[in-house]
């Protein structure tokens, strides 16, 4: 498999991964009970996320680094809630597309900066003298 091609793949992946952990949040908030269903809930667990999309649709290499920071934390309060036995299939949900966001979010970041490296030596090795 060629760089680009690991690129363009660790990018389609990075964005399931991301639409599933947003489909995944917002379906656990609609399971709940509507007398504990809040809106602020919701906002807190998809803001921080949400922030990140501009970044995402724009290959932005340091801020998709920031949201692998952020998703750290996605990862634990969805381990967390599963192993309490809180909306189990949520939170297994929730952990599966956050463990596969961060895994892809930081292969794509790595394929991308080495395909722009090999690109900039190339370029160097092809300029007049």
């Amino acid at each position: 498999m060629s760089l680009s091609q690991r690129v363009q793949l660790s990018r389609r992946l990075t964005l399931l991964s991301y639409a599933g952990l947003l489909a995944a949040l917002i379906s656990g908030w609609f399971s709940q009970e509507a007398a504990t269903r809040s809106l602020g809930v919701l906002l807190i667990q998809t803001v921080p996320l949400l922030v990140f999309l501009p970044a995402l649709l724009r290959n932005k290499s340091m801020a998709l680094l920031w949201m692998s920071c952020v998703l750290i934390l996605y990862i634990i309060r969805a381990v967390v809630n599963w192993s309490l036995g809180i909306d189990v299939f949520f939170s297994a949900l929730e952990s599966i597309f956050s463990i596969s966001l961060f895994v892809t979010t930081m292969m794509f970041v790595r394929y991308s900066r080495i395909k722009r490296v090999e690109e900039a030596n190339q370029a160097a090795h092809h300029e007049p003298l």
